[in-house]
């Protein structure tokens, strides 16, 4: 019986180390602790969410065989990963080369909109150190949104959606028409405490005004 346990308990240690891979820690602990609602629902939060993407990443890529390219996003977003992380970030998903996190759900995070913003200037201070040789753009916004599991019956992720969310994305694909690498909205810009610069206002898709925008 003592053995048996023991394997049962190795096994689910097992299981808990490959899904603390594939899943943000603040969804993988809560669901080994049971805290984790299953089915799918949603809340409205006041989140914000940060997007970022490499510059030119087409041309790259086309030079490259499949594993050096594995290689090479791996690296990338190892360190931009790390980072976020230790700055409190739930990662929400990777597409392609653009990494997309969010700050304040599933968990509460006081001053996420300054941890979003010190996560960016950190990160953009690695690319630069690093031998990756690679140029991003980020967006960063904040807002209310809707967070939650999403999907279907059978299967279904932990996201969020809403207006706030797009905005963070279109600012991002902003950053080569702005020509900066990091552009941050008002709402986030509001409650950083340092030193921002005021960009000339931009329109962006589904919004009728042009948008503030703001970079550091």
């Amino acid at each position: 019986v003592l053995e048996d346990a023991e394997n049962q308990k190795e096994k689910t240690q097992k299981l808990s180390s490959n899904l603390a891979k594939y899943l943000p820690p603040q969804i993988h602990e809560a669901i080994f602790s049971g805290k984790f609602e299953t089915g799918i629902a949603t809340k409205r939060k006041k989140l914000t969410i940060f997007f970022s993407d490499i510059a030119n990443f087409t041309s790259t890529s086309e030079g490259l065989q499949p594993e050096d390219l594995t290689k090479y996003l791996n690296e990338y977003f190892s360190e931009m990963t790390a980072i976020a992380l230790e700055c409190g970030a739930t990662i929400d998903k990777y597409i392609g080369d653009a990494m997309m996190a969010v700050w304040n759900a599933p968990i509460d995070v006081e001053h996420h909109e300054e941890k979003a913003i010190q996560t960016a200037l950190q990160i953009r201070h690695a690319m630069q150190e690093a031998e990756l040789d690679i140029e991003i753009g980020i967006g960063i916004n904040s807002g209310e949104v809707v967070a939650g599991n999403m999907g279907s019956d059978s299967r279904f992720e932990y996201s969020v959606l809403g207006d706030a969310c797009n905005l963070a994305a279109r600012l991002e694909s902003s950053c080569k028409t702005v020509g900066k690498n990091l552009v941050i909205g008002e709402a986030t810009i509001n409650k950083y405490k340092g030193k921002a610069i005021e960009l000339d206002s931009i329109l962006v898709k589904g919004k009728e005004k042009p948008v503030k925008i703001y970079t550091i």
